[in-house]
């Protein structure tokens, strides 16, 4: 970071710095008020997960009761059923989207919480710089 000194500033400046150093607070904090809302969203990510993970066991205990029922009439195969090599393919698919969605999500909250620690940095120097004005 690169602010000057106050001893380089000429006196008229003095209250624009100020100014400004409350301008980078203000900005530091919609920085925090964004990165509150990246976790917003992951509570609704974490909501949908929760969904479709309910939806794979559901779709797993059916595919076990539907094997013990065929098991109880072997001749008795209707036409409209998925295999159980799709039914594994497609909760494979789907776990590998959650993986990916959790991944995705873990990294944006990542550069968030950094975005508000560089920006809280900033505001902090900017700060440091107005106090010292004379």
């Amino acid at each position: 970071m690169h602010l000057r000194e106050p001893e380089s500033l000429h006196r008229s400046q003095y209250g624009s710095v100020c100014s400004d150093a409350y301008t980078v607070s203000s900005d530091a904090y919609t920085v925090g008020s964004d990165e509150y809302s990246v976790e917003s969203d992951g509570y609704t990510i974490e909501g949908s997960i929760g969904s479709a993970k309910a939806a794979i066991s559901s779709v797993q205990s059916d595919a076990a009761q539907l094997q013990t029922d065929q098991a109880g009439a072997p001749g008795y195969a209707p036409s409209d059923l998925s295999t159980m090599e799709q039914i594994a393919r497609s909760q494979s698919a789907a776990n590998t989207m959650i993986a990916n969605a959790e991944k995705t999500y873990a990294e944006y909250l990542a550069k968030a919480k950094k975005a508000v620690k560089t920006a809280n940095g900033y505001a902090a120097a900017a700060q440091r710089v107005c106090d010292s004005m004379p």
